[in-house]
């Protein structure tokens, strides 16, 4: 299979040795994430061992067991309204909000980070511990990882000089999470929870008027797609979808963190960025 100057830059950006080099300077340019080398071997194979990414902060043991979801004593959950809310004020409604029990247990809500005028829109699942303690989406490993992909196809929360792109060739992206809250026990959030938080995004949508929008994991997809197919049956595929009054693309793929536990499916998510890539640069009818 031959690779066109894009993908060949975009492959070495991730680590891919086994393709001739490109231009010596494109690659010296742009910082090469480590950690997320697209790999041939197929999910049933064992997993390849992963380099170690730098780190932003301690984290704790990837071995702790996810707890079941505790069972609901409480009404099932409306999503807030969130009205005719500006950025700033929908973000201290989050900060404040008190709609389900994930408020009992936070330190910080995680309302979104990145730009506030972009055509992509990232959606992960619930916040994790790292994303709890700064009150930002995507912290430490994930984090880090969701970056280096995202940077592979020149798009991200902000340009940096390590990707060392003019303003003109980077896609700023707003990341965000499905619920605001990190659910205790390093569970997923329940349907109740995501419901308490669902005008949150929505009115997220609303305000950013994305284009694309990038589904990390089922239950972000779910939430986006309203389906109940399993995740291996929505990637591959634009899907077209209307979130809040608003016409978009979705594409999914798998959450950052499971790629952590299962770095052979990262030739899949590589063939996901290279749809997303596609469908950024595709001008809209």
């Amino acid at each position: 299979m031959k690779f066109d100057e894009r993908q060949t830059r975009m492959l070495h950006v991730l680590g891919a040795s086994w393709l001739p080099m490109p231009d010596k300077e494109v690659v010296q340019r742009v910082a090469r994430p480590p950690a997320f080398t697209p790999t041939s071997t197929p999910p049933s194979t064992p997993a390849v061992s992963t380099p170690k990414l730098a780190e932003r902060q301690a984290l704790p043991s990837p071995a702790v067991p996810r707890q079941p979801s505790p069972r609901q004593t409480s009404p099932r959950q409306t999503p807030v309204d969130a009205g005719s809310a500006d950025w700033q004020s929908l973000n201290a409604q989050i900060a404040a909000c008190t709609a389900c029990g994930l408020c009992q247990g936070r330190r910080n809500a995680v309302p979104g980070a990145g730009r506030l005028h972009a055509k992509l829109m990232v959606l992960g699942e619930a916040p994790g511990d790292d994303d709890d303690a700064a009150g930002q989406p995507f912290m430490g490993q994930a984090g880090q990882l969701l970056d280096n992909m995202l940077l592979a196809i020149h798009a991200g929360r902000e340009p940096s000089g390590e990707t060392g792109l003019s303003n003109d060739k980077f896609i700023p992206a707003y990341l965000t999470n499905t619920a605001k809250c990190r659910p205790p026990g390093k569970r997923k959030a329940t349907a109740d929870e995501l419901a308490a938080c669902s005008g949150f995004l929505q009115r997220q949508v609303q305000l950013l008027q994305p284009t694309t929008l990038l589904a990390l994991g089922d239950e972000a997809a779910r939430q986006l797609l309203q389906s109940t197919e399993p995740l291996g049956k929505l990637r591959g595929k634009v899907h077209a979808a209307t979130v809040a009054g608003v016409e978009v693309k979705v594409i999914v793929t798998y959450d950052p963190t499971f790629l952590l536990r299962s770095p052979a499916y990262k030739a899949q998510v590589w063939q996901d960025l290279c749809l997303l890539a596609d469908t950024l640069e595709t001008p809209d009818p």
